[in-house]
């Protein structure tokens, strides 16, 4: 998908009371899943096998990397993933015990997944352990300081679900959030126990989508964004994180689930 239709199916999703806002604060809108899959293809080559770990059933991303990687896997702890055609092959599991051979993936791709993670070194151990050397992990993940992540973690589950269902997710998409894995500090320490190293890391802070339901919230919601972005320091404090991971040329035995 070009930017252009991107960006035409970005107008068409935007509610109503926001829609001119949006077309008038962000004409060329690029928001976290175009830098993400920016991030992907430049790890991809044709003989890639890649691990989509926590897939879903692809009603949240349309993200496809079949044509430039050799196989795409998904897992996920639903059953049914037939409905993510995404994908060459699926697979329901966990990503604590991945039913992966050691050393057989190049890359994982860890969309919104790290947040909902309860245990997230034994997952990125296991990360780890299926990697080939020099194999890497994208990530992107909500960061746990901006004001989103805050109000979420303060927050019961059931407003989660509520919350989620206005914008047409199913009460069973949606997951609870611990956000242990959810800092520019704990992803570099979580990498370093599991034996990874950290390649790069971004802070991106898109627009407020989460507040297109008010006006007077997405205007605040916009301000905040100019503010953060403009200033280097307050980078902290954006949305999101994207950062990808790479496992050294170390020898398989040198990597085990944690």
């Amino acid at each position: 998908m070009n930017s252009a239709s991107q960006q035409m199916k970005r107008v068409s999703s935007v509610r109503p009371p926001v829609a001119d806002l949006f077309e008038r604060f962000y004409p060329n809108y690029q928001g976290e899943n175009a830098s993400l899959k920016r991030e992907v293809v430049a790890c991809l080559f044709p003989s890639a096998v890649v691990l989509d770990a926590g897939c879903g059933n692809g009603y949240m991303c349309d993200h496809d990397f079949r044509s430039c990687s050799k196989k795409i896997i998904g897992l996920d702890v639903c059953n049914d993933l037939s409905s993510n055609k995404s994908l060459h092959h699926s697979v329901s599991g966990s990503l604590a015990a991945l039913p992966l051979q050691a050393e057989s993936i190049d890359l994982i791709l860890c969309r919104y997944v790290a947040e909902h993670l309860s245990d997230p070194l034994r997952v990125f151990g296991e990360f780890a352990r299926v990697l080939r050397a020099g194999g890497k992990i994208v990530l992107l993940t909500p960061n746990r300081w901006h004001y989103v992540s805050l109000i979420s973690h303060l927050t019961p589950f059931w407003f989660h679900r509520w919350f989620n269902s206005l914008y047409g997710v199913a009460g069973e998409d949606t997951f609870p959030t611990f956000y242990r894995a959810n800092s520019q500090g704990r992803i570099r320490t979580l990498a370093e126990q599991a034996g990874l190293r950290v390649a790069t890391l971004h802070m991106l802070e898109t627009s407020p989508n989460y507040l297109e339901f008010s006006r007077l919230l997405y205007r605040l919601g916009i301000a905040y964004e100019r503010i953060i972005n403009r200033w280097p320091c307050l980078a902290g404090f954006r949305v999101n994180i994207i950062a990808t991971l790479e496992k050294p040329a170390l020898g398989a035995s040198d990597y085990r689930s944690r």
